[in-house]
C-alpha cells in the first residue's frame, strides 16, 4: 500500500482482515500452505501489517462463513468513495 500511495496518493486504500490473529493462523493451517517456519513468518508479516493501519483509508473484517458481507462493505465503501464531495481525482 506504501508503493503505490507514493505514486498514487489520493487512492482509497482498503485493509482487508481477520477476525483474530488465532483465526488468522486456523485459515493458513487449513489450507495447509504453509507450516513451521514460514507459517510462523507469514503470521508475523500479517501482524507487521496490521501495525500499518493508519496508512489505509478503511479496515473491512473477513468475518467466517461471511464473504458476501466483505464483499458488500467494499462496494459500499467504493459507492460512498464515488459520491464524495468533492471527488478524488485520481492521476497515475
Amino acid at each position: 500500500a506504501m508503493n503505490i500511495r507514493s505514486v498514487a496518493p489520493q487512492g482509497i486504500f482498503i485493509f482487508l482482515m481477520p477476525p483474530s490473529m488465532e483465526e488468522l493462523e486456523r485459515r493458513l493451517t487449513v489450507r495447509n500452505t504453509e507450516s513451521g517456519s514460514p507459517l510462523e513468518l507469514r503470521l508475523q508479516a500479517a501482524y507487521d501489517e496490521i501495525q500499518q493501519l493508519s496508512i489505509f483509508d478503511y479496515v473491512v473484517v473477513n468475518h467466517n462463513d461471511r464473504l458476501d458481507q466483505a464483499a458488500s462493505t467494499i462496494e459500499s465503501i467504493v459507492l460512498a468513495e464515488k459520491c464524495r464531495i468533492p471527488p478524488r481525482k485520481v492521476v497515475l
